[in-house]
């Protein structure tokens, strides 16, 4: 009942005159409401419930309301799925008769994708879409401020999930936080930017499966790569297509399929997940010693400025990015890194947490071990 009074308490005297369209503020439960104006009239998280503003008192001003404001710290997992922008989710586990999940009495946390992550509005419910929605709900009860780089967490669904941390974005796999945590009574819920694919299989298990990668499973093997590619690990794969390699002059066709050096040049043992890349350009040091140089245009990834055509091809020891252009190393890019570039101590991001670093257009990030925030012991 405390919580439930302090969440209509705001920590300031606020009038209606002061109150700027949806500026969050501050209450003494802990949480805030977002307190708005639409034409004459106020609103609390985007409702028209005040009935009568401004009744001042000797200590404070009173705004009446006509409905009983409820704070997430009193609210279920799905009655959190209720926040305008991931109603989406809650709506699925309703349709797919497994809301029971989101209400239990125990420490929970969701995955919850923002309803923008749905392009596909006629998803059919089946046993494939109820353990996809399973493998969004972690068995405890997190906070996104504590989680760290390297972190498994578990699912209902019996998956591992892997946690990377980058200066500028924490993910869970292939997905990334989009906005601030929301703390229910007994679980959490953390918004993501998109739908959780989980991992199944080695990089080398996704590739033989995969009939776009057959020439790329060629050279791997010749190069000796598979078993490296089979053990475990934290690799980023850009896996020309087989489309890629045939588009080489037919006379280079022979030469890269046995060219081990050329296709380390396509791995990194440090792993990259697209929602990893922002303004900045990202450097990963590839098995074969020189760095590649990651960056993204309109939404879209690349790789030395070869668009990535599918992302996020998540496996169990790393992750595989489509291209199609077989990369090439040059030594003049080298160079233009070690000019431009900015390698990030491990002493860098303790101090700096996982804001981007200010450094000199074009902007270069060189991700190391030292460039994602690790537990503190």
């Amino acid at each position: 009942m405390k919580s439930l009074l302090n969440y209509h308490i705001l920590r300031k005297v606020q009038c209606a005159e002061a109150i700027i369209s949806g500026k969050p503020m501050e209450t003494l439960e802990g949480t805030t409401l977002e307190v708005g104006c639409s034409a004459d009239s106020l609103t609390l998280n985007g409702k028209t419930i005040i009935t009568d503003k401004d009744i001042l008192t000797t200590n404070g001003v009173i705004h009446m309301i006509d409905e009983l404001l409820i704070p997430d710290s009193a609210k279920t997992i799905l009655e959190l799925t209720e926040k305008p922008g991931v109603t989406r989710i809650g709506e699925l586990f309703q349709q797919a008769g497994l809301t029971s999940y989101l209400e239990r009495e125990e420490p929970l946390t969701l995955l919850a994708p923002v309803d923008a992550a749905f392009k596909d509005t006629s998803l059919v419910i089946n046993e494939d879409l109820k353990n996809l929605l399973l493998d969004h709900i972690v068995k405890e009860q997190l906070s996104s401020k504590y989680l760290y780089h390297g972190q498994t967490l578990d699912t209902l669904s019996g998956k591992k999930l892997r946690v990377f941390v980058y200066r500028n974005a924490l993910c869970i796999e292939n997905i990334c936080i989009a906005a601030h945590d929301r703390r229910g009574r007994y679980g959490s819920m953390l918004i993501m930017d998109n739908i959780l694919t989980p991992p199944v299989g080695t990089i080398m298990d996704i590739l033989k499966a995969d009939d776009r990668f057959s020439m790329l499973v060629g050279a791997i093997q010749t190069a000796g790569l598979t078993e490296t590619l089979n053990r475990p690990g934290t690799f980023t794969v850009f896996a020309p297509t087989n489309d890629a390699i045939l588009a080489l002059p037919s006379r280079d066709q022979n030469r890269v399929m046995v060219d081990p050096t050329l296709w380390k040049y396509h791995i990194s043992e440090q792993i990259l997940v697209s929602g990893g890349v922002a303004s900045q350009i990202v450097l990963l040091k590839s098995l074969q010693g020189a760095n590649l140089e990651v960056g993204a245009k309109n939404l879209v990834i690349n790789v030395n400025k070869v668009p990535v055509v599918d992302s996020d091809i998540m496996a169990t020891n790393g992750v595989i990015h489509a291209i199609d252009k077989v990369l090439q190393p040059s030594a003049t890019r080298q160079s233009s890194e070690s000019r431009n570039g900015m390698e990030i101590s491990s002493e860098d991001i303790l101090r700096f947490g996982v804001r981007p670093a200010r450094v000199a257009s074009p902007r270069i990030q060189k991700v190391t071990t030292g460039a994602i925030r690790k537990k503190s012991k």
